[in-house]
């Protein structure tokens, strides 16, 4: 394991990257930085898959699992922005509910890839 804020990986080096329910325990001012790591790491043509709560958190910490954990997001509409302005190019995003304790919980689901032109 380890932070993605952190972590060095190789440029260009996969085909694809997943941020399934990650991102909302990253704090959300470094959202656009995790999207241009992640957009480096992709080779052009690659896809990322992003799943976060689509709410306005600034960020707050609670006990989960047995530990502190950081929730933290923006809505939908400014973290699609934030992969945009990260350099990649948004194919599909849509806003779904899912059940979580017997509440609709909107997530956003966008799916974006590095442009096949883009030079490094």
């Amino acid at each position: 394991m380890g932070d993605v804020r952190a972590v060095e990986l190789p440029e260009s080096a996969f085909d694809a990257a997943l941020c399934i329910y990650s991102l909302d325990h990253v704090p959300r001012d470094d959202h656009l930085e995790v999207y241009e790591r992640i957009g480096r790491w992709l080779r052009p043509g690659g896809h990322l898959l992003v799943a976060i709560e689509d709410a306005d958190v600034p960020g707050v910490v609670h006990e989960w699992l047995g530990a502190p954990s950081c929730f933290s997001s923006y809505a939908a509409s400014e973290e699609r922005r934030l992969v945009e302005v990260a350099g990649l190019e948004v194919l599909d995003a849509e806003v779904e509910a899912q059940v979580e304790q017997g509440m609709d919980v909107p997530y956003l689901w966008l799916v974006a890839r590095r442009p096949i032109d883009q030079h490094d």
